[in-house]
């Protein structure tokens, strides 16, 4: 029961805090609007080639 409560208390005093500060420091999902994008579409990387934005795939 005491372990709990320690393991609690050590989340709130030092897990939260650090994850509250790294989230107000940087923007891991680059969330910020850019107006002057005509997308925000990145397409995907595969193993074998790029994916893209058509469905089709091109090999390197």
């Amino acid at each position: 029961m005491l372990r709990n409560v320690l393991l609690a208390i050590v989340y709130v005093v030092v897990i939260v805090p650090v994850g509250l500060i790294i989230r107000a420091v940087r923007d891991p999902l680059s969330r910020q609007l850019d107006r002057s994008a005509g997308s925000y579409w990145l397409g995907a990387h595969t193993a074998r080639g790029t994916y893209q934005a058509t469905g089709s795939r091109s090999t390197p």
